[in-house]
């Protein structure tokens, strides 16, 4: 970080507001802080957080996210490297010289600049972990089970029930989607989405066809790659089974673990042909839209 970079930290610390926690009501997991300056991703990250049991704030530049974090004890900050006024890597490098708990807070980078180089220019000035945008529920929860503390100081853990239930069992065409995510990212790309709607429903069953594969040949590599690429692209259009259950395999091949990824792949596998069957009545939708 950069001498310049650094004093902006400095300075934004000084002036930040003191503590006013007392009229925070937490959510059952936590209360976390959103440093994003883009409506869209702040609402799907909003969104997230809800589904997890979070309660939230949002901060819409780097400057704001620091003050904030000096007023209120967040169990966890979900930072945006890219803001207005200071970025993501300043405001860190502020959070750190807060006093006491408000500067240990987990602070995880939420950014599509993922090479090696950016995650250690990351890391070096205080990010506790990093996760890709477009951001999954399943992955998000990993990261908190690893990162947050609990009441009585341990570590949280995610059981399969828990994900099981997570999963959810749609009751009709309505609960297939989360039409709230996808009409988020339908306003952020306007009339692209009709375009990149088509690609992933020619994409995807590619993608699930060669996991298949993978997982009868127990390839944890391709298994790793071919889920985190689906769990990405299905989650921009709020087909959260999919994307949960490509996450839950994704992490399973990650710790070469795919004992269970037979079923998580038959479960998958259901899940995207509901999916894809509502997908193409929206696609349909769009093209009579012009």
């Amino acid at each position: 970080m950069t001498t310049a970079t650094a004093a902006k930290a400095d300075a934004a610390t000084e002036s930040a507001p003191k503590a006013d926690a007392a009229q925070i009501v937490r959510g059952k997991e936590g209360h976390a802080l959103i440093a994003e300056d883009t409506a869209v991703m702040a609402k799907v990250l909003a969104g997230t957080l809800a589904r997890l049991g979070f309660s939230f704030e949002i901060a819409t530049t780097g400057r704001a996210a620091v003050k904030m974090a000096a007023a209120t004890r967040y169990d966890v900050i979900l930072m945006d490297v890219i803001m207005p006024e200071m970025d993501g890597l300043a405001a860190t490098h502020a959070i750190r010289r807060l006093p006491g708990d408000r500067g240990d807070v987990p602070i995880i980078a939420v950014s599509t600049k993922m090479s090696g180089p950016e995650i250690e220019s990351y890391l070096a000035v205080g990010i506790t972990d990093v996760i890709k945008k477009p951001v999954n529920s399943i992955s998000l929860q990993a990261l908190f089970d690893k990162h947050i503390k609990k009441q009585d100081g341990s570590l949280a853990k995610t059981s399969d029930r828990e994900v099981w239930q997570r999963e959810g069992a749609q009751k009709d065409e309505l609960d297939i989607l989360n039409w709230e995510t996808m009409n988020s990212y339908s306003a952020l790309f306007k009339s692209g989405m009709k375009g990149i709607l088509q690609d992933f429903l020619m994409a995807a069953p590619i993608l699930i066809s060669e996991m298949g594969k993978a997982v009868v040949l127990g390839d944890d590599q391709k298994i790793h790659m071919f889920a985190h690429q689906l769990k990405s692209t299905s989650e921009v259009f709020g087909a959260e089974t999919v994307s949960d259950l490509a996450a839950r395999l994704e992490l399973l091949a990650e710790n070469g673990d795919t004992k269970r990824a037979a079923v998580l792949y038959a479960k998958l596998k259901a899940a995207y042909a509901a999916t894809e069957a509502v997908l193409k009545k929206k696609l349909v939708l769009l093209q009579n839209m012009g």
